[in-house]
């Protein structure tokens, strides 16, 4: 056989075998027909011709490309293992998932066993026509599997998040309640720009177990970062309801609770009618009084939406405060005169002239009541190149201030970003390029702050939504569950695979 032929004949040959490892690392072929493996006298082509014509006589006459279709096509062992690891793999991709969808929906862990699973196995049963038990296998959702998956999914956004508060400055938020049981519960907020955006993030939850004085919040509020390792002098800023101005975020309930009263204020009094007379006539006597308040409190619950939700600064806290008090110099001239155009419940009534007066005294208190809460907000000024920076003179601002103004003003680019938007952005996104970092040093204080403690309260809405009957038992503080619920951050799911699933094994 010369040469030419003798490489073509090796070609062929090796064709019709794979190679599979030895123990000591080494390559040996294997059979593709039977799988048998050789030792590394086996890998000699007269070796493997004989293999051939007396295991696969066959098969001796076939082409290469019989046994190249054969190799891309057949399913070696390590291929089956490949495809099991790979369902494995992607069902704790799932369960990992939903365990989120679950954590983040409030729901109680055994959804996802009893109720997820079945409607999974329902739909590939129903839709794909195929055994919906194979793809439920490799998706445990036990009740304890998923509450693993949460807590491991809420430590890897806690650790996620407190590498950005070592390097980060930030605004803090907090507030304390207290729980079913009578247990007192301190939650906390922060606030910080990254990559030029503005993020907002629960901080932690954690028990007030001695009472909740401000030392003992102190104490439980220095100990958390001195846990944590995260400087307290990032804090620029902190927030709590302890100031009378953030008692006014609690309006909203009693204003809609009026606005029912008396939308069913007929109806009350045919009620009382016939189970008190009295009290029917005490009530009927007050409806002029009902319909005054509740026109007042829709005023204020119509401030209070605006003061509440995301991303609320300062300046647009005083924005909205101080129109509010505004208008109630406004109101009490109208409703003086006679003009009830703010207070349309009161339009339809014969009003007294001394209920008028009486409103119009309230009026007044209440002004002054309001000016004397938030006196430290409506003495707040705001610099004027704070709200545009690009209509103020720079021979106007501080010494210090002067340059980097004219560079900003003189930057067209800037200038574009600005008139897109807004200030509030525009001061995020110039903190996030790092650029006129003495601007930023007088505008992040007043964009970074909280103004109200809207978030905390938001979160223990959320703490009463999880402690339910099927949950009582669940130590708020501890698990991940509220974490999961009230973040905006993504854990990394594939990472906490890879840390603590290195061998995959499918279980519920």
């Amino acid at each position: 056989m010369n040469s030419k032929k003798k490489c073509r004949q090796y070609s062929a040959d090796y064709i019709k075998y794979g190679f599979v490892k030895s123990p000591s690392n080494e390559q040996l072929p294997m059979c593709l027909l039977c799988e048998q493996v050789f030792s590394n006298e086996g890998m000699k082509p007269a070796r493997m011709i004989d293999h051939l014509k007396s295991r696969h006589s066959d098969k001796v006459e076939k082409d290469v490309q019989f046994f190249i279709k054969m190799r891309d096509s057949r399913k070696t062992m390590g291929g089956i293992f490949g495809k099991i690891d790979r369902q494995n793999i992607d069902g704790l991709v799932a369960s990992y998932n939903i365990s989120l969808l679950i954590a983040k929906s409030g729901k109680p862990h055994t959804m996802g066993e009893n109720f997820i699973l079945p409607a999974i196995q329902e739909a590939v049963t129903t839709v794909m026509h195929s055994d919906g038990r194979s793809v439920i296998k490799s998706i445990p959702l036990s009740n304890d599997t998923v509450a693993r998956r949460i807590n491991l999914m809420a430590s890897d956004v806690e650790k996620t998040l407190y590498s950005i508060l070592k390097t980060t400055e930030f605004s803090l938020q907090i507030d304390e309640s207290t729980l079913p049981g009578n247990e007192a519960l301190l939650l906390a907020y922060v606030r910080y720009i990254l990559e030029g955006i503005m993020v907002e993030e629960m901080l932690f939850a954690r028990p007030l177990v001695t009472d909740t004085k401000g030392e003992s919040i102190y104490k439980v509020v220095e100990n958390f970062f001195q846990e944590k390792e995260i400087p307290m002098n990032n804090i620029i800023a902190c927030a709590t309801d302890g100031a009378p101005a953030m008692v006014e975020v609690r309006w909203l309930s009693k204003g809609k609770c009026l606005s029912r009263f008396y939308s069913l204020f007929d109806t009350i009094l045919e009620f009382l009618e016939e189970e008190n007379p009295q009290l029917m006539q005490l009530v009927s006597a007050a409806k002029s009084d009902v319909a005054y308040l509740t026109d007042i409190f829709d005023k204020f619950n119509a401030m209070n939406l605006q003061l509440q939700g995301n991303l609320v600064t300062l300046v647009k806290c005083k924005t909205v405060v101080s129109s509010c008090i505004g208008k109630l110099t406004l109101f009490k001239q109208n409703i003086g005169r006679r003009e009830f155009y703010q207070f349309p419940h009161l339009a339809g009534l014969q009003i007294s002239d001394d209920d008028l007066l009486a409103y119009c005294e309230h009026l007044e208190v209440l002004k002054a009541d309001m000016i004397k809460r938030f006196t430290d907000l409506l003495e707040l000024e705001p610099p004027h190149w704070l709200i545009d920076p690009f209509c103020v003179a720079a021979p106007t601002v501080p010494l210090y201030l002067q340059e980097e103004l004219m560079d900003l003003q003189s930057d067209c680019e800037e200038k574009a970003h600005f008139t897109m938007m807004g200030y509030e952005r525009f001061w995020i996104a110039i903190a996030g390029r790092n650029k006129f970092p003495n601007l930023w040093k007088v505008a992040k204080l007043l964009v970074l702050a909280f103004p109200t403690s809207y978030l905390v309260e938001r979160g223990f809405s959320a703490v009463v939504q999880l402690l339910t009957k099927q949950r009582n038992r669940l130590d708020i503080s501890q698990c991940g569950d509220l974490r999961l619920l009230l973040t905006d951050m993504k854990p990394d799911i594939n990472g906490i695979i890879d840390e603590h699933h290195a061998q995959v094994h499918p279980s519920h």
